[in-house]
């Protein structure tokens, strides 16, 4: 038993000792919006990546633009609007905030109907003709049939599976 309770005299839990202290007058700090924590990183960084993202859309639009073979000055525009983009989000991004706020709320509404339209999809394709097929084929995966004077449902299985060893294998 020597040294049993060695590691628990090492750990320092902090309640051997009680210190009291007054905290100092409370001095309310307003927090900049942009300094918010969302989705586990400040709003700034995500305005930056935004911004980034944009400007390479724009910059890269202005590029297919040229080698397509419009007008220079359309070129420019479209380079020019992602130079815009990219400095506003590195240098001010309080400025795009409010464009980075209201694509987030669509990109809310997109994920809210593209969830509907890609679950939908999934079913109609693989749920209703895998069923259809099984119905076909005479194959019940579940028993559903109802036996009156039962006290349970509960199914006896098979004692080969009771083995503790083969939770070590799981795959």
């Amino acid at each position: 038993m020597a040294g049993a309770r060695r590691l628990a005299n090492e750990v320092r839990t902090g309640l051997d000792e009680v210190v009291v202290t007054t905290p100092p007058k409370a001095v309310v700090l307003k927090k900049h919006p942009l300094d918010e924590m969302w989705m586990g990183k400040p709003v700034r960084q995500h305005v930056r990546e935004f911004a980034a993202i944009f400007a390479t859309i724009f910059c890269s639009v202005g590029a297919f633009k040229l080698y397509r073979g419009a007008p220079l000055n359309t070129g420019l525009v479209w380079g020019g609007l992602g130079l815009v983009v990219a400095t506003l989000g590195y240098l001010a991004p309080g400025a795009l905030h409010p464009l980075w706020r209201a694509w987030m709320k669509l990109a809310h509404y997109l994920s809210l109907v593209m969830t509907f339209v890609i679950l939908s999809v999934a079913w109609c394709i693989g749920f209703v003709p895998m069923a259809y097929l099984l119905k076909i084929l005479g194959i019940k995966r579940i028993d559903v049939s109802y036996r009156s004077g039962v006290d349970s449902y509960w199914e006896k299985r098979d004692g080969k599976y009771d083995d503790f060893k083969r939770l070590e294998l799981q795959f």
